[in-house]
């Protein structure tokens, strides 16, 4: 079964809200570190020494409007579906470095509650956190002085997530040289490292990264799926990039590959939308249920004519009875005219006259409703004895009409089945139609250079620089479409009003048709936005950022090297991040450096063996070392030294002393 015959599903996974653990107690009056991998897509913590972080969720928050009374912020996985509160989501970073600290707090709060840290007002434990890359002194000050200050931890140290990872995969650390490619979120960086130390002169950022592939992958199958805007979601489109997306090797040669129509249509991934199914009826189940639809409506209208009918009878006795004690206070008028006085104003009678007046009225009610009641009562007896006569006389048309409708039916079929066909083929009409406008065009840009065959002078062709120009093709298309369905549409409005004319029980909204797959209107057709997206961190272009790519920064950054060095760092190309994962990868960096590098000139690159959790792996494994131990700086040396004070290591940044004057 080919990819274009399969239809995939979106998870749509909801997380679980973060569990509290309650094994602090091995812990508590300790010295192990906690271990953070402050991310900017996720954020990992746990305990210094265990193999995975005991916390992982989205480095985001949502605090709610509703609520004034207290705090009603949640955090990361305890936010559940990010897409029903994407408006008031909360991220501390700007890019990949840290700026909003009221929301880091809230960060902080989960990671040190759920990991059941108990001692009150304070965190009695080393903290290891991750910053980027030449992180500003401003900004780690302000990191230190909410975990000195606010948590009053007694040491901190910092390190870089990409040096956390190259050191925990090759080792020993103090010899490593590699040219490191971190994949973040936000950005994307190119670290040259020489004997262990990053050489943080010659590091280089491009500002494109995750999210910005997430965020262009949504923004295609919009405009593509105008329709469908709303259900295309930034967490849809980042679960498209982890399930199906890859790195093209070559951008142009993928693009011509996807021009084959045949190879296009085997390729292609069908991602069906949530909707809700419309039942579909076969002719003959078509029919039932409108036959129990006009037996339920006549039901419900006897019913109606039943409880009017016992309305009119309520009221009829009602204005009997009445008639019946005013006539009988009219006879007092004569046999006892004290006693008719005083029921005469008894029952609001101004005079006899009005008394009169009234009975009058009421025995006219009476007459009529006598008269409508007979009347119901000869039309029931009509319907039931022209329902009881034989139909032998009506066979004959309801044969003739009953055809009819057949011949109805099977024409919407049969004009639904062939629009159906032309949905299934109209991608591979598109693709062959886009060969021959390329072909007509080059044929075009040939005669111009040339001059036409008949000799006459060449003139510039313009043609397909105005989108109207193209218009043309849309007519011819549309000329085409109607005159298939010209013959079954002048046939069709012939039998409806030969229906309309002869049965006036013809509703032509109630003709089921026989096979409407509505799934196929709901569904995302991934072609080359698999590899479009990720596209960008080698042409950022594509988004309007006007940046160099991965490979003409790595070659910018080569460039400042001598020779030797060039060679000891392409000997070594370290590739980590989320991104690093794409399918292709490894594969498109080795074919770029390939045509960057010199001849037969040799160069290795590698990836992480988890380039993911990596980072924090390698920071609980430093946080164990020994030597590890002169990499923190303790709360008297903060208040010493300044906040901005760092210690360096072999995956720290290099610390530049603010300029204080």
């Amino acid at each position: 079964m080919s990819e274009s015959e399969r239809c995939y599903r979106f998870e749509d996974c909801c997380p679980s809200p973060d569990p509290f653990f309650d094994d602090y107690d091995e812990y508590e009056g300790s010295e192990v570190p906690v271990v953070i991998d402050n991310g900017g897509y996720q954020c990992k913590a746990g305990w210094a020494g265990e193999s995975q972080p005991k916390l992982i969720f989205r480095n985001v928050t949502a605090k709610s409007k509703a609520k004034r009374e207290f705090d009603a912020s949640t955090v990361g996985s305890d936010i559940g579906n990010l897409e029903t509160v994407r408006w008031a989501l909360r991220s501390q970073f700007d890019r990949n470095v840290v700026t909003h600290f009221e929301t880091q707090e809230l960060v902080f709060d989960h990671v040190f509650s759920h990991l059941g840290i108990s001692t009150e007002n304070f965190v009695d434990h080393p903290v290891v956190l991750t910053e980027p890359v030449c992180n500003p002194n401003y900004c780690r000050g302000m990191m230190s002085e909410l975990l000195f200050e606010c948590y009053g931890v007694p040491s901190v140290a910092y390190g870089i997530d990409a040096l956390f990872g190259l050191h925990f995969n090759q080792k020993p650390p103090n010899s490593v040289d590699s040219l490191v490619v971190s994949c973040g979120y936000q950005t994307t960086h190119i670290l040259p490292v020489l004997k262990g130390r990053l050489d943080a002169s010659q590091c280089k950022r491009i500002n494109v990264g995750g999210s910005h592939i997430a965020w262009f992958l949504q923004r295609l199958l919009q405009l593509k799926y105008p329709a469908h805007q709303q259900v295309v979601t930034l967490s849809r489109a980042e679960e498209l990039i982890h399930r199906y997306a890859y790195m093209a090797l070559d951008f142009a040669e993928e693009l011509d590959k996807w021009q084959n129509p045949n190879q296009m249509i085997d390729r292609i991934i069908k991602m069906q939308l949530p909707y809700t199914p419309i039942p579909v009826l076969d002719p003959e189940a078509a029919a039932l249920k409108e036959e129990r639809e006009k037996e339920k409506k006549a039901r419900q209208g006897q019913r109606l004519q039943e409880m009017a009918a016992r309305k009119r009878q309520e009221k009829l006795e009602e204005n009997e009875r009445q008639l019946e004690g005013w006539l009988s206070l009219l006879a007092l008028r004569n046999s006892d005219p004290d006693q008719f006085e005083r029921l005469l104003s008894h029952f609001g009678f101004d005079s006899a006259d009005d008394l009169e007046a009234s009975i009058q009225q009421v025995q006219q009610k009476i007459v009529k409703a006598r008269a409508a009641m007979d009347a119901s009562v000869k039309d029931e007896v009509d319907a039931s004895s022209a329902a009881k006569k034989p139909k032998e006389e009506t066979n004959v048309s309801e044969e003739w009409l009953q055809d009819l409708k057949d011949r109805r039916r099977a024409l919407i079929d049969s004009r639904y089945q062939r629009q159906m066909k032309r949905r299934q083929l109209s991608d591979k009409r598109s693709m062959a139609s886009k060969e021959r406008m390329r072909i007509i065009a080059e044929l075009a840009r040939n005669d111009t250079v040339t001059g036409n065959s008949r000799g006459k002078p060449a003139k510039e062709d313009t043609f397909g620089q105005n989108d109207d120009d193209w218009h043309v093709y849309r007519e011819i298309n549309k000329e085409s479409i109607d005159s298939d369905n010209e013959k079954d549409e002048a046939e069709l409005k012939q039998l409806e009003q030969l229906l309309r004319q002869h049965d006036p029980e013809f509703q032509p909204s109630t003709v089921q048709h026989v096979g409407i797959d509505a799934a196929s209107f709901y569904q995302l057709h991934l072609g080359i936005e698999r590899f479009r997206s990720p596209e960008l961190l080698y042409q950022p272009s594509l988004i309007g950022v006007d940046q160099a790519g991965i490979a003409e920064t790595i070659q910018f950054v080569l460039k400042h090297y001598d020779p030797e060095d060039q060679q000891r760092l392409v000997d070594n190309v370290f590739v980590t991040g989320g991104s690093a994962t794409l399918p292709n990868f490894l594969d498109r960096l080795k074919l770029e450096l390939q045509a960057a590098r010199p001849f037969k000139s040799k160069f290795s690159v590698s990836c992480s063996k988890d380039p993911v959790f990596d980072a924090w792996s390698g920071a609980s494994s430093w946080a164990q070392d020994v030597e590890s131990k002169s990499g923190f700086v303790s709360r008297q040396e903060y208040f010493e030294c300044g906040s901005d004070y760092l210690k360096e290591h072999y995956a720290s940044n290099a610390f530049v002393p603010s300029n204080t004057t």
